[in-house]
């Protein structure tokens, strides 16, 4: 059984997924960080960046909405996504389910995240995904270096993944990665 700590967490991350803020995770709510960072970057729609943007924005919500709804629903309710994630953690399959999710989180992040393409998230790409996310981001600083384990002002793929996986997992408030997508509201 999932604690109320990681109850909360969910809850967290589907507020934060939620970006027009009205109770359901659409498509749109995920096109529009894609266009966000359109904006920002100064992109052409036409763009390849763009049109990348776009695709990793629309496969996140994508596997969401597959595992989670019945087929041909469109819309992600919290009651769904908090089952689901309940069923998961609780299940035979967890360990299988939340390497899914590291990889189809951790790819998300890249993709959108990594302007420079090196390879590595850097504090200001970080503080960027606060930004576009709407994350009080007077804990950027703090989340970053939480997240930061070799402590080399840059988050890579080992250090992701493990965040995201402590997120979806840990019980325990302090363990690196429970910030990853800033203090719980």
């Amino acid at each position: 059984m999932i604690s109320s700590y990681q109850k909360r967490k969910l809850v967290h991350l589907f507020k934060l997924l939620d970006v027009n803020k009205n109770g359901y995770l659409q498509l749109g709510d995920f096109l529009s960080i894609a266009g966000t960072l359109r904006k920002k970057m100064n992109l052409s729609e036409h763009s390849s960046r763009y049109q990348t943007l776009c695709g990793s924005c629309q496969a996140l919500y994508e596997k969401f909405r597959e595992e989670i709804c019945e087929p041909k629903k469109r819309t992600i309710a919290l009651r769904e996504w908090l089952d689901y994630f309940t069923e998961v953690l609780d299940s035979d399959r967890e360990e299988e389910l939340v390497e899914d999710y590291k990889t189809l989180i951790y790819s998300f992040l890249f993709d959108v995240f990594d302007d420079n393409n090196d390879g590595y998230i850097s504090r200001e790409e970080y503080g960027e995904m606060y930004e576009i996310y709407g994350i009080d981001d007077k804990n950027v600083d703090e989340a970053f270096t939480s997240i930061d384990v070799f402590a080399d002002d840059r988050l890579s793929k080992y250090e992701l993944i493990n965040a995201i996986e402590v997120f979806l997992t840990s019980d325990e408030p302090s363990d690196r990665g429970n910030l990853i997508f800033g203090h719980l509201s």
